[in-house]
């Protein structure tokens, strides 16, 4: 049974034709892997995880010991991958940002020592408006779903008109925020870093960020064991500071660091987990 790399995904968009490219110019077995191919148990098993992959690809000879996770539909993606992880599959992703949400992504920051600016979790109406005030203006709101943006409060009748049509008007899951002190906004420098492989190697927009910056987003990946993920950086008080995980970016505009590219990185990070699995697979064949 051969063994190969999926790159889970419901449409191949730039990025991962991108990847895929990377994968087979590496001379790996890469196939893509829609989510929907078909059911999958609570508590699927690898035979499990091969018929999802044979009812995806049409191939019924491999199973893709590591998959990189690009599903954009993330509601998809967090139960997935905890599904295919279950199975015994290594998933290379944004780690806690791609299984979980930014409060357990900022518990874990705080509890590994990443700079954080101050953050307050509010549950209603009135404490994420005592939230705010405590923080100061500017302040910003973040849902806990990461595939929702966040916004920018400027002042305090601004974050009285967002807080009530955000939390009040909103779903269930959108009443509980965070609060962040400070904003993405006027002079503040902040960038957005991909980082593959724990390595910051592309950024948005032309501006190279100093090696600080670098640094901490790289730090903020390792600490959440993301693979693949883009990180906010921000300055604030003269302090680098983490200020959001994006665990789906898009990278194809984004300007290099150096002279590897952010596919190649996520293939390169995405090989060498996959020859530890297949020592692994070995020694146990060999036991």
């Amino acid at each position: 049974m051969a063994t190969a790399i999926g790159v889970l995904t419901a449409r191949v968009r730039v990025e991962e034709k991108l990847v895929i490219a990377a994968l087979e110019r590496a001379g790996v077995c890469t196939m893509p892997i829609p989510p929907a191919a078909m059911p999958l148990p609570p508590g699927p098993t690898l035979h499990d995880v091969q018929r999802f992959v044979a009812a995806a690809s049409g191939n019924d000879d491999a199973i893709p010991l590591v998959m990189i996770d690009r599903i954009s539909n993330r509601a998809v993606g967090r139960i997935i991958n905890r599904l295919l992880r279950q199975a015994g599959v290594t998933i290379i992703d944004g780690g806690v940002a791609s299984r979980r949400n930014r409060l357990q992504v900022a518990t874990v920051w705080d509890a590994a020592g990443v700079p954080r600016p101050a953050t307050l979790a509010a549950f209603s109406e009135s404490t994420a408006i005592i939230a705010a005030n405590q923080l100061g203006y500017p302040a910003t709101m973040f849902p806990t779903i990461h595939s929702s943006a966040p916004v920018s409060l400027a002042d305090a009748d601004t974050a009285d008109a967002v807080i009530e049509h955000r939390v009040v008007l909103g779903t269930d899951e959108e009443e509980i925020v965070i609060l962040q002190a400070g904003a993405t906004i006027g002079d503040t420098e902040w960038y957005r870093l991909h980082v593959a492989g724990f390595t910051a190697v592309a950024v948005d927009g032309e501006r190279i960020p100093p090696a600080e910056a670098l640094a901490v987003a790289e730090f903020a990946a390792k600490s959440i064991d993301a693979g693949s993920i883009a990180v906010d950086v921000a300055l604030q008080h003269g302090e680098w500071v983490a200020w959001d995980a994006v665990p789906l970016a898009d990278f194809r505009k984004a300007t290099l660091l150096g002279e590897t590219t952010v596919e190649d990185a996520i293939a390169a990070h995405a090989l060498r987990k996959l020859m530890a699995r297949e020592k692994e697979v070995r020694n146990v064949a060999l036991t």
